[in-house]
């Protein structure tokens, strides 16, 4: 009887800790708010963040991974605190899924990477896999992949990595330091890591 009991306290226990779990794997409301505010207009997002990385020690990392030097940051954005920089390397860290929680004017699709891969790694060219994509997505002016959003205390300032692709010659991944003024995300800085 007591093995029993210890067996379905120790099911229910992981059952708890699987959907604790899956509960913390997920985005928060506020970041899909902050998120919905940047995106309007927006149609196709990668249904994944990207891993992006601030470093304090004056690493720059690689231009195309994410990676920058917080001293490159503070040029262009004077106001960045501290804790936002420290709770975007915290969330930073791996991939999170998203999921359709944007509140956007218009329709958007979530795409997976392997859908990327099949359009644009697995083509001659890359104006022919532009040219699918298009097929595919008609309404769309490209797709963007970001990181998740690093924010202060106060829920005031925000700090995000975000690529735009939108042609053979059309991509740029940048830092975007914004600031909630009047219960509004306003943008106060950038720094372009990569153009093409």
């Amino acid at each position: 009887m007591k093995k029993m009991i210890f067996t379905t306290l120790l099911i229910v226990f992981c059952c708890l800790s699987l959907s604790a779990q899956k509960k913390q794997a997920g985005l928060a409301d506020e970041e899909y708010a902050m998120l919905s505010s940047i995106l309007d207009g927006i149609s196709v997002i990668e249904n994944k963040t990207i891993p992006a990385r601030i470093f304090a020690d004056g690493k720059e990392g690689n231009s195309f991974d994410g990676n920058v030097s917080i001293f490159r940051l503070r040029e262009a954005m004077p106001n960045l605190s501290d804790e936002t920089v420290k709770d975007f390397n915290s969330k930073n860290d791996k991939e999170y899924a998203l999921e359709k929680k944007f509140n956007i004017n218009g329709e958007y699709e979530l795409i997976s990477d392997d859908e990327i891969s099949k359009i644009f790694y697995k083509a001659e060219n890359l104006e022919k896999a532009w040219e699918s994509f298009r097929k595919k997505y008609p309404k769309s002016g490209g797709f963007v992949q970001f990181s998740r959003v690093g924010f202060s205390s106060d829920k005031k300032q925000a700090v995000i990595y975000f690529t735009y692709s939108c042609g053979s010659l059309c991509a740029s991944g940048d830092f975007i330091f914004y600031v909630k003024e009047k219960e509004k995300w306003v943008e106060k800085g950038k720094v372009n890591l990569w153009v093409s």
